[in-house]
């Protein structure tokens, strides 16, 4: 397992480049996780990336393709809401509406959560 946070934070990298070399960090830690079997920690792993970086994108589809693989609809549903209300990016709206009409058959849901994506984008 890589930890190697202690030696982004001291470096002399710049900010984009820390923030760039913690994400790596913290995706190789998750797929370490993964790869053992602990996906409780990956989930927490990214759950606290995301929380210091809630707009970077990569760690959001690492943590939903996680889910995807590992977790239960309701999880999936609960991080897709998430990256959609920190981002407003359209594939998250997509992504969503996908899930909410393929996994728990809502029309309603899907068609508002379409709605919404097309006012935001």
């Amino acid at each position: 397992m890589t930890y190697g946070i202690d030696e982004v934070t001291v470096s002399d990298l710049s900010e984009k480049e820390k923030i760039k070399a913690m994400k790596r960090v913290w995706n190789e830690n998750a797929e370490a996780c993964i790869n053992k079997g602990s996906i409780e920690t990956a989930r927490a792993i990214y759950f606290n990336a995301i929380n210091m970086h809630p707009m970077k994108k990569s760690l959001w589809f690492n943590s939903i393709k996680l889910e995807e693989e590992h977790g239960g609809k309701h999880n999936l549903t609960d991080i897709l809401k998430r990256a959609k209300d920190h981002t407003k990016h359209v594939f998250f709206y997509l992504k969503l509406a996908k899930h909410l009409w393929k996994q728990l058959h809502n029309a309603e849901d899907t068609r508002s959560m379409l709605m919404e994506g097309y006012q935001y984008n």
